[in-house]
């Protein structure tokens, strides 16, 4: 394979990664949001096992430009912390 061919499936393969990426972060916020607008109670452990992402942070940041959500630390049984978010009821 000649090094320009090579380059240009370079290039296209990193754009459709980015492509998949930003349509997976979409994908994710919106399901997040659809939790919170449902009433529930969000952590790291729960969204893990329904969107399958450890980033609930940075989902959170987003949707706080649009949407009252409130954070608070809850201590388990063996002294970990942890934060849950939920929508702020008015």
């Amino acid at each position: 394979m000649s090094n320009q061919l090579h380059a240009c499936n370079e290039r296209y393969h990193k754009k459709h990664c980015i492509m998949d990426r930003q349509n997976n972060f979409d994908s994710n916020l919106k399901k997040i949001k659809e939790q919170l607008e449902a009433g529930k109670r969000i952590s790291v452990m729960s969204v893990l096992d329904s969107v399958h992402t450890l980033e609930l942070r940075h989902y959170v940041a987003q949707l706080r430009k649009v949407m009252p959500i409130e954070g608070e630390w809850v201590k388990t049984e063996q002294g970990k912390r942890y934060k849950e978010y939920y929508l702020k009821v008015a």
